[in-house]
């Protein structure tokens, strides 16, 4: 009975163990330096960073992220990038998501933001 008792805590404790490992990549912040800019003919916004970024959606490409098409803010997020990438600054964007095109996945974020470098 003690066995199994300890057997059943064992499985409890690693199974909610690994649900707060698999929330924690549920979102989460990707940054750097834009190093290219690429439309794709669906519309979609693929922007490539000069290193790795943290990748906390664990999609296949972590140099970059796409901004989709059906976004309201692609325009806006457009001029961001451009602006980023001709002054030097940093972008940052919160991502929640990947897009699974062309035989990878890239992350997807929602906000973006523009940040100079101290």
């Amino acid at each position: 009975m003690k066995l199994l008792l300890t057997s059943i805590f064992v499985f409890i404790t690693t199974t909610f163990s690994s649900l707060n490992v698999v929330a924690a990549a549920e979102h989460g912040v990707i940054e750097g330096h834009v190093k290219k800019i690429r439309v794709r003919e669906s519309g979609n916004i693929e922007v490539y960073f000069s290193g790795q970024h943290s990748n906390p959606m664990e999609c296949m490409d972590a140099y970059g992220f796409v901004i989709k098409n059906e976004n309201p803010s692609k325009e806006i997020f457009l001029s961001m990038l451009l602006s980023a990438q001709l002054s030097g600054y940093k972008i940052s964007g919160w991502a929640t998501s990947c897009l699974e095109a062309y035989g990878t996945s890239m992350s997807v974020p929602i906000v973006l933001s523009i940040t100079q470098d101290n």
